[in-house]
């Protein structure tokens, strides 16, 4: 079966230690990340993926065949 897309967001260091769990569960494909707080960060390399944009990302993900996103930022206010 292939796995599913999901997109995190966040892109800070707790992004990388969910992105870690994702890879080693083999359930999900990692494509991306979403990054709101710093948005010069779009198209830069993280955690051996890339960060997509911010939230204006989010209609796109669908054409991306991303069926799940999942929260991975500690800043518990921002959750």
């Amino acid at each position: 079966m292939k796995p599913k897309k999901v997109v995190l967001w966040g892109a800070s260091n707790t992004a990388t230690v969910v992105a870690d769990i994702i890879r080693l569960q083999g359930e999900y494909e990692l494509a991306g990340f979403l990054d709101d707080i710093n948005p010069e960060r779009r198209d830069e390399p993280f955690c051996r993926a890339v960060v997509l944009g911010g939230r204006e990302q989010l209609e796109l993900l669908k054409a991306r065949d991303v069926s799940h996103i999942m929260m991975a930022f500690g800043n518990n206010r921002a959750r």
